[in-house]
């Protein structure tokens, strides 16, 4: 079974997951982290994603409203406080595939209404916004954050709704210190 490794600290951890089970259905919680080390699995307090959450309350047991791991969604793992920093391998049955037409539900309302979400960077490769994004999507994105680094879409017009669709098809210009690195979250 594949594995993909980790380096996880005390606190929050804002990673992916961009793995399906085998028969191509999302990860039930439970499911997911069996594979991984008792000392870790005791040690997870919770995972937070957009508008959904669930707490860590024993071993196989969480509570909340989030059940499946969404492989498009960037997560908060948060660690307790007396877990000593370390690398973590979690297996999974299947990558998400990537493709040119790999595809976030950015927004239910379209672009009009900007809001925050976190997403999953699937890719196989680490680049930057301007490198891995699709240049005819880049101007609806004002901007990027992860754990401690963060880029800003230079060309984004906050008098336009949806951006500044005139920066394509060369792509935006991206301004900051963040690097799309597999499975972080953003």
């Amino acid at each position: 079974m594949p594995s993909r490794e980790y380096q996880l600290s005390s606190g929050p951890n804002l990673i992916s997951f961009p793995f399906l089970k085998q028969d191509g259905t999302r990860y039930l919680l439970e499911e997911f982290f069996e594979s991984i080390e008792q000392n870790v699995i005791q040690n997870i307090e919770g995972l937070i994603g957009t508008g959904i959450c669930a707490s860590h309350i024993a071993p196989g047991v969480w509570i909340g409203s989030l059940s499946h791991i969404d492989p498009r969604m960037g997560y908060w793992l948060k660690m307790s406080n007396n877990f000593e920093d370390q690398i973590v391998q979690f297996q999974y049955d299947e990558r998400i595939p990537v493709t040119s037409n790999y595809t976030w539900e950015l927004n239910s309302q379209g672009f009009l209404t900007p809001r925050t979400i976190m997403l999953s960077y699937p890719g196989l490769t680490a680049g930057l916004p301007q490198d891995v994004l699709r240049p005819e999507i880049q101007h609806m994105i004002r901007g990027i954050i992860g754990e401690g680094v963060a880029a800003y879409n230079g060309d984004y017009d906050y008098s336009e709704p949806g951006g500044y669709p005139d920066c394509m098809p060369d792509g935006c210009n991206w301004v900051g210190s963040l690097t799309l690195t597999p499975n972080k979250g953003y």
